[in-house]
């Protein structure tokens, strides 16, 4: 089995190297998207049991009902806590991590 954070590779190109994606979607969601037939893998730490699930989560049908619902909250929880997990870092480098998670060009952040 590949490694899941490896999974973000497969959606490396659909994504620009400013951030943004490449058409009318969201790279977060991208790679939550190709994220989520794996989670329940971990979840299984938390939910015993869970682990079972991941023989439907990489089917067709699993990819169209659960997977979609697996993205959607991971997306959720990426855009309820980037901010307040950005205000964390130092000074010196918030600006770029702002700006890069914002999808800006986030070399000229860096020197404003």
């Amino acid at each position: 089995m590949p490694f899941t954070l490896s999974h973000a590779a497969a959606v490396l190109p659909a994504i620009r190297r400013n951030g943004t994606a490449r058409w009318p979607l969201f790279p977060s969601a991208l790679v939550a998207g190709s994220f989520a037939p794996d989670i329940t893998y971990f979840a299984d730490t938390v939910v015993p049991g869970a682990m079972e699930f991941g023989s439907f989560t990489h089917t067709l049908a699993g990819v169209l009902t659960v997977n979609v619902a697996i993205a959607a909250v991971l997306v959720a929880v990426w855009a309820l806590l980037r901010e307040p997990l950005v205000a964390l870092l130092p000074v010196r480098v918030r600006g770029r991590v702002h700006a890069f998670v914002r999808g800006q060009r986030w070399t000229r952040a860096s020197f404003d």
